[in-house]
Formats: structure tokens, C-alpha cells, sequence
């Protein structure tokens, strides 16, 4: 009996150990769950959230800024990630998208060159600058867009101004005062 005691002692104290690192490494470096529009909007009907829509291209520069600086960080992620459903849309992609009894689908050239799709035409009102960075509530209606790269100093006060719903009674410049006269 004492034979079977140590090893099962032994197990009990690391195997408990091995899943709680896998879990606090996890946490460590948390990555913002991405969806796909339909998923989102889908997501929406049994939890209602605002949606975030990254809107990037894939020659873009600052968009791939955005991936390795902002969207990367830590409390960027967690707070995205409690706040928001999250779409990463390629505006030259060809995904199908289904909103308000629309169906959208960019139809690209014959000759192969990129075409920007309509539903981020639509989303940007026809000015395309990347990345865009759009918020929606949970129907799909716009809400608000920013069209820059950010880093996660300058990024955290909108997700906030959004995620605590302040856009609802104030302007993102009365919310920012305000913000910063509390620190």
C-alpha cells in the first residue's frame, strides 16, 4: 500500500501543477477572439454586445501595426474580449456577408486586381483608409469609426468610451476630458 502512496502523492502534487501553468500561461498572453461577421451577429441574438470590426487590407502597413502592437496587447485583448465580439474583415476579401436581409459578396475583376468589398465600402462610407477600426451595435448598425493606427495608449480610451457605453450621452472629447481630470 505504501508503494502505490508515494506515486499517487507524486501525481496528485504535479499534475495539478501542469494544468494550472497551461491555464496561467494562457492568461498571460490572452488573444482577442475573432469572429466572423455572421458569428458575431449570431452571437448577438442570445448575448447582446457591441461588435468591433476591424476593417484592415493585407498590403496595409499600419494594419499589420495594429496586429503586432494594439490588438497583441494584454489588457487590449482582455478588455476586447469582455466588451466586444470581434470581427477582423479583409476590405479585398471575397466572404459573403448577410445583414438586414442584404446578401454582400465582392465580385472581383476578371483581370485579378483586389476590389474593395461593398460591406466595407459600406461600413466606411465609400472612404477607404486602413485600418478602420469600427464599432456597431448589435444589430449591425454603425455606430462609430476611426480610420488610423493606434497604439494601445491611444486605443484604450475609445474601447472604453464603447465598451462603457458612454457614446450613448457624451462626446468621445467631453469623455476623454472627463477621464482625464479623475487621474
Amino acid at each position: 500500500m505504501s508503494r502505490l502512496f508515494l506515486p499517487t502523492f507524486i501525481l496528485y502534487l504535479i499534475l495539478p501543477g501542469c494544468s494550472f501553468s497551461q491555464t496561467v500561461k494562457k492568461e498571460e498572453n490572452p488573444v482577442i477572439h475573432w469572429h466572423s461577421f455572421g458569428e458575431a451577429l449570431e452571437l448577438c441574438k442570445t448575448q447582446p454586445r457591441l461588435i468591433f470590426v476591424d476593417v484592415y487590407a493585407p498590403w496595409c502597413g499600419y494594419c499589420k501595426q495594429m496586429d503586432k502592437r494594439t490588438f497583441s496587447n494584454k489588457e487590449i485583448a482582455l478588455y476586447m474580449n469582455a466588451h466586444f465580439y470581434c470581427v477582423k474583415f479583409n476590405a479585398e476579401g471575397m466572404d459573403t456577408i448577410r445583414i438586414n436581409g442584404q446578401t454582400l459578396v465582392n465580385t472581383a475583376p476578371v483581370n485579378g486586381n483586389a476590389k474593395t468589398h461593398p460591406f466595407a465600402f459600406s461600413l466606411l462610407d465609400g472612404r477607404l483608409g486602413y485600418p478602420s477600426l469600427v464599432f456597431l451595435d448589435a444589430t449591425g448598425k454603425r455606430l462609430q469609426y476611426l480610420q488610423s493606427f493606434l497604439k494601445p495608449s491611444d486605443f484604450e480610451p475609445y474601447l472604453r468610451f464603447m465598451g462603457e457605453g458612454a457614446y450613448k450621452t457624451t462626446s468621445f472629447d467631453a469623455y476623454f476630458k472627463q477621464r482625464n481630470e479623475g487621474k
